[in-house]
């Protein structure tokens, strides 16, 4: 008689959530189509990509008479050159990057928060909202400064992370991994958006919260 055992370094298969790529794909195929849309690149968003054309062209981050600039966060200008450096074109440049790419993604962190402080159900829902909603899916083409989906993404994921820091906090399970991520997603934040502070300041005083008092 022969006896099998599972050996422990098996690994589950990996499982596909159909449900959210198909919502994932939707909210890109939703900006690719106004992304394709004829539209101006004016106000920030031409700022960004003036320092981009500078950094490509070897000036430095600069926007006007080479001067360097103190004044615009550099991620959108960070696309906008990647966008540039494709060859796509001044009008899509920051937009595929940011809108397209970026803002699709923002389906991931909506999900995963309303998944974990309620079900899979309002998970899926959040995601959904996120992928259709006019202020998230169509309005950044048109507000003149793209640092909206990125931002989004960022401090949704950050905030995720605190959830996540929180929960380690009340737990056996160290939670330093969730706030490095905390860190980066803020710090990439305010690289976009300046007030990402004011996100990481709460969050902070919340952790302090939970480890000083416990509960959920």
């Amino acid at each position: 008689m022969t006896a099998t055992t599972a050996l422990p370094s098996q690994r589950r298969p990996l499982r596909i959530d159909w449900a959210l790529l198909a919502i994932l794909l939707t909210g890109l195929a939703l900006r690719a189509a106004f992304i394709s849309l004829p539209r101006m690149a004016r106000w920030d968003e031409a700022s960004y990509l003036t320092i981009a054309h500078s950094l490509l062209a070897g000036r430095g981050y600069s926007e006007i008479f080479g001067a360097p600039d103190v004044h615009q966060p550099p991620m959108v200008s960070l696309l906008g050159a990647a966008g540039l450096a494709l060859r796509l074109p001044l009008t899509q440049a920051a937009a595929i990057p940011s809108h397209l790419v970026l803002g699709s993604l923002v389906v991931l962190p909506l999900y995963a928060l309303g998944q974990a402080v309620y079900d899979r159900r309002t998970g899926l829902l959040a995601a959904l909202l996120g992928a259709l909603y006019p202020a998230l899916a169509v309005s950044p083409l048109y507000w003149g400064t793209l640092t909206e989906p990125p931002y989004v993404l960022f401090i949704l994921t950050g905030i995720f992370a605190a959830y996540r820091c929180a929960q380690g906090l009340n737990g056996a399970a160290a939670p330093w991994g969730w706030a490095a991520l905390m860190g980066a997603a803020f710090g990439a934040g305010y690289l976009t958006r300046p007030e990402s502070v004011l996100f990481l300041a709460i969050m902070l005083g919340y952790l302090g919260l939970i480890w000083l008092f416990g509960g959920p």
